[in-house]
């Protein structure tokens, strides 16, 4: 699968389920971040009550300490499906990122700077 990057960023679009049916969603790829962070109101649009989820304190790059809610939900890209541990942040201004943690141990990722491309190959 190859995914052009958004805005200079190495970025995918990919499905995360939500009951009976599956929500579209892009999220930039920080091969940095150990698990996938996103903002609360995309629990919202998956139907999940952050409040009732285990929270925990996450870490930025910037060493700035801020209160995730964790969940793993299945996720898939075209025909893949994969576990993806997703923290959930009300903290202000969170864009949706995609960490190693379910997605780098399902993928192979090459990121093609030059051509502004990121290649994604299944583990088999």
């Amino acid at each position: 699968m190859i995914f052009p990057y958004q805005e200079d960023r190495p970025s995918v679009t990919f499905q995360l389920k939500s009951g009976n049916s599956w929500k579209y969603f892009t999220a930039l790829i920080d091969s940095g971040a150990d698990f996938s962070i996103f903002p609360s109101y995309a629990a919202i649009a998956l139907g999940i009550n952050i409040k009732k989820l285990k929270k925990i304190k996450a870490e930025s790059a910037d060493e700035d300490f801020f209160d995730i809610y964790k969940i793993t939900l299945e996720a898939k890209m075209d025909n893949n499906f994969f576990q993806l541990p997703i923290g959930f942040s009300e903290k202000p201004n969170v864009s949706p990122l995609i960490g190693r943690q379910g997605f780098f141990d399902t993928f192979e990722v090459t990121f093609n700077q030059k051509k502004q491309i990121t290649i994604l190959k299944i583990f088999t």
